[in-house]
């Protein structure tokens, strides 16, 4: 099995204020990176996308999408996603 963890895209200014203009907490999710690491350890392959951290466009998500050709997509949520 072939999985796809993501998580979306959410700017430090949208989650706080407008008045935020720096981006800080850039790391990944260690939720994610838990549920990764239990999907490889149970022999399958995993990739992990971050958008809230990454530059890629919707484009370049689907052009991964289509390249892996994953089983399965997660989708990581929190209350301010």
């Amino acid at each position: 099995m072939k999985a796809l963890l993501i998580t979306p895209r959410y700017s430090v200014k949208e989650r706080y204020s407008s008045k935020i203009n720096t981006k800080i907490g850039l790391s990944p999710s260690i939720g994610v990176g838990i549920i990764a690491t239990i999907i490889k350890g149970l022999n399958h392959e995993v990739n992990y996308l971050d958008l809230a951290v990454s530059p890629y466009t919707d484009d370049d998500v689907l052009d991964f999408i289509g390249s892996f050709k994953p089983d399965i997509i997660g989708i990581s949520s929190t209350t301010p996603y």
